[in-house]
């Protein structure tokens, strides 16, 4: 029992201390949802309490945080004032790429949620794109973002939508973009999808191809949106057709054409590792992958606390 107690307390400590490199306060729930262990609500509750009157960490206002950090809550709470603007322009954003009609899903991207995105920050969207026309979509949602002046630029991301990753519904396994076993930035992020868009039930198909993530966190359970536009599987068939068969074959031509026009940066880091991943099935684009430094900053966390 002792051995299980201890377990779950350093599972508990870890999961904090992760969180709080993005200066991230956590509720029990949430502590429970992206723990390592598996564990009942109740227990942990009683695991929280007795960390806290043991000086490890800290509890106020509901919110756990590593011990003096109490600022973060302040962070985390100023956040909820920019979601309702951010959702906005999500939302606006996806039922434009609905009539894109290999769009088969947008999520935001975000490690602790679209409800805390940064203001200042941009909104990263992520696009499930039906098997072979993956180049299309990043064609048309790229060129529509650009029409819109809503692509990001240095010294003005404010709000600004960030396309850098697409998969094809074909390739939702994403286990192989693992930097490593103790990559826990791919696995919050995975968990903290939230779908605006789903044309063909892509969100539960992603779950499904990646049941690895309840290895890592067995506690979590995927959450909707209650911002999600749930469209008939029946809806604008003919505009779909016509669409595809006016563009389908372009296909090829568009992908030689973005291929030849990335940046220097991106092409010299193309395939090399996971950081820059280009075929017909995947296009990420995270040039500036700060895994891997966020992961050695994360052990440090682990040894000072």
């Amino acid at each position: 029992m002792l051995v299980e107690e201890n377990k779950t307390n350093e599972a508990i400590i870890k999961t904090i201390s992760f969180f709080d490199m993005f200066d991230f306060p956590l509720t029990s729930l949430e502590v429970w949802k992206y723990l390592s262990v598996s564990v009942d609500l109740l227990s942990l509750e009683n695991n929280l309490t007795g960390l806290v009157e043991a000086g490890k960490i800290e509890k106020n206002n509901g919110f756990y945080y590593l011990f003096g950090r109490e600022k973060i809550i302040i962070d985390r709470l100023q956040r909820y004032n920019y979601a309702e603007r951010k959702f906005a322009r999500v939302f606006w954003v996806s039922q434009i790429f609905r009539f894109i009609p290999w769009v088969e899903m947008v999520a935001v991207g975000n490690l602790i949620g679209v409800n805390n995105l940064r203001d200042g920050g941009d909104i990263d969207l992520f696009i499930v794109a039906r098997a072979g026309r993956l180049w299309l979509v990043r064609f048309f949602t790229t060129a529509l973002m650009t029409l819109f002046r809503l692509r990001p630029r240095p010294g003005a991301e404010r709000d600004k939508i960030c396309l850098s990753f697409y998969a094809s519904d074909q390739a939702l396994n994403f286990e192989e973009l693992l930097l490593n076993h103790d990559d826990w930035y791919l696995v919050y992020w995975l968990a903290g999808l939230r779908p605006i868009f789903d044309r063909n039930h892509n969100y539960e198909k992603l779950i499904s191809n990646n049941a690895w993530l309840k290895e890592k966190i067995p506690n979590w359970f995927p959450a909707g949106s209650a911002t999600r536009h749930e469209v008939e599987q029946g809806d604008g068939k003919f505009y779909n057709k016509f669409v595809d068969i006016i563009f389908g074959s372009w296909e090829k031509t568009l992908k030689s054409w973005q291929m030849k026009h990335f940046p220097g940066e991106i092409k010299s880091l193309m395939n090399q590792d996971k950081r820059v991943i280009v075929n017909d099935n995947m296009i990420k684009l995270h040039t500036n992958d700060r895994r891997g430094v966020f992961q050695e900053k994360f052990n440090q966390l682990r040894i000072t606390n």
